[in-house]
């Protein structure tokens, strides 16, 4: 919601699609809880609401906690108060700095809901850098933008680009300032899903918590080495991560970020463990099982201008078909030119084929209202899917084939999501002998953004 250090703005969208999207939407899940819930952005810039009946947030930080309490119970009073204040003005952040910083070092209690702290609060964290601890001295960030305060206004009316519905989003949330410990024990369940971004190891200070040490990430391993629920769990590489989360029992996921504590953008490799494998939670797209094989191509490990080539490729291969598709035509307009040769016309599941015209035919499966008649298909008919084809006559349709002991389930086209081999596929089209009419000039570039021709044509 604010800037802050460690925060997951940049790696919420990674976070929702490697491990948290399909669990919440496939698995069961009702609660999702964040014990350690900072900026609270994994939540916020994803749908987790959506998918979810109740969600926690929690952290130890009580200001933090009151300015969300305050966002989500007093929420108009919270925007009339920071329309009213006047950004990068150096004299209104020393006077809230040093509220803040006189709150916190004397260790003055106040009850969570208080406005005028919020607003403090807000404010001198809107206006320095990534959401450090408030001391005594720290400075007010220059050039920072032209009203800091904007995002978060924009936020409260529902209006920001980078957090849609927030409103929404806030109504869903219970917010507490209680210890991590407690809030994991608290909700605990089967149906509980604990998204979990601690104090990175040996960087606690960093975050103001002197009291996160070495034994307190083991605490915390071992809680989550024993829960019922599951857990995604944040964090950069340290020796000794693998005794607190061994990989014969937990996933790992990786990815390189730039560090939002950095003012010189370093990179950093950030990691998430979970004790699922969200692989288990993706639904089958039409109830087909995914052909999983060493040489399965996704956008991770193929760039897209590598899959392009493929279907290029592919789309290479049909060219040659693309004459016989013109005999083909010709020779089913001299047949609708002879009333007398035709029988009456059947329909198949909706797919209209002209049967017994002098020899063995079919008319292949239709676009576009285009009957194709193969001239000379002598053999028995089979039925496939209940459509009716000539069994020396290669057919491409919803016809399950073994190619090298492996299932390939539609070969009349290829959706990297489906998870089909595309080399295997390419054997298949080196094979055909006859198709029916996908011209070149009907493939479309289809709505998920490939060249695959199976949603488009056949």
């Amino acid at each position: 919601m604010i800037p802050w250090i460690g925060g997951k703005y940049r790696q919420a969208g990674w976070i929702w699609e490697e491990t948290i999207s399909n669990i919440v939407k496939n698995g069961n899940i009702k609660n999702y809880v964040e014990p350690f819930g900072g900026a609270f952005w994994n939540y916020l810039r994803t749908d987790i609401y959506k998918s979810v009946n109740n969600v926690y947030y929690n952290d130890k930080n009580k200001f933090l906690v009151n300015l969300f309490h305050c966002v989500k119970y007093k929420k108009d009073e919270l925007l009339k108060e920071l329309k009213q204040l006047t950004p990068n003005d150096s004299e209104t952040f020393n006077k809230f700095r040093d509220m803040i910083f006189e709150i916190e070092d004397n260790n003055i209690d106040f009850k969570i809901g208080d406005i005028k702290v919020a607003v403090a609060y807000a404010y001198v964290q809107l206006h320095m850098f990534n959401g450090n601890k408030i001391t005594k001295n720290v400075k007010m960030a220059k050039n920072k933008s032209d009203n800091p305060l904007k995002p978060l206004i924009t936020k409260l009316e529902n209006k920001s680009k980078d957090v849609k519905n927030f409103v929404e989003k806030m109504e869903k949330v219970a917010v507490n300032n209680k210890d991590y410990k407690q809030v994991i024990k608290e909700l605990d369940n089967e149906d509980t899903l604990f998204y979990l971004d601690p104090p990175y190891f040996d960087k606690e200070n960093f975050y103001g918590f002197n009291d996160f040490g070495k034994e307190e990430h083991k605490k915390l391993a071992d809680i989550l080495n024993n829960i019922k629920g599951k857990f995604v769990l944040s964090y950069y590489y340290f020796n000794g991560i693998e005794e607190f989360y061994p990989k014969n029992k937990f996933y790992y996921f990786k990815k390189e970020f730039t560090k939002t504590s950095s003012s010189k953008r370093e990179k950093g490799i950030e990691i998430l463990i979970t004790n699922f494998n969200p692989a288990d939670y993706v639904k089958p797209v039409n109830n087909i099982d995914y052909v999983n094989t060493n040489e399965i191509i996704t956008q991770e490990n193929k760039d897209a201008n590598s899959i392009k080539n493929l279907f290029i490729e592919i789309l290479e291969k049909l060219k040659d078909v693309e004459e016989d598709i013109k005999e083909i035509r010709q020779e089913l307009n001299n047949i609708n030119n002879n009333d007398n040769e035709i029988e009456k016309i059947e329909a198949v599941n909706n797919v209209d084929y002209k049967p017994k015209v002098k020899e063995e035919a079919i008319s292949y499966r239709n676009i576009e209202n285009v009957d194709v008649f193969i001239k000379k298909s002598i053999g028995k008919v089979v039925n496939v899917n209940n459509v009716k084809v000539v069994n020396n006559i290669d057919y491409i349709g919803k016809k399950v084939v073994v190619i090298n002991n492996k299932k390939v389930i539609n070969n009349s086209g290829i959706n990297v999501n489906n998870r089909i081999n595309i080399k295997e596929i390419l054997k298949v089209i080196n094979n055909i002998k006859k198709v029916g009419p996908p011209l070149l000039n009907k493939i479309n570039k289809c709505s998920w953004g490939c060249f695959c021709f199976s949603c488009k044509i056949l």
